[in-house]
């Protein structure tokens, strides 16, 4: 799945918005990688979005 698409998903139906992993490899690679910021989320809300954003990543 391309990432555009995901993201769009993620933030709408999850609640847990991402950064394509690729945006970070100067080389174009990455391409089937995520980051996720977690530094200015609290505990619960990482607790919370990361089974959200599996359960829409295993779909």
């Amino acid at each position: 799945m391309k990432h555009e698409p995901l993201l769009s998903r993620s933030v709408k139906e999850a609640r847990a918005p991402f950064v394509p992993g690729s945006a970070f490899f100067a080389d174009g690679t990455g391409r089937n990688t995520l980051r996720l910021s977690f530094t200015l989320a609290d505990r619960g809300a990482v607790t919370e979005g990361i089974p959200r954003l599996a359960k829409l990543l295993r779909n």
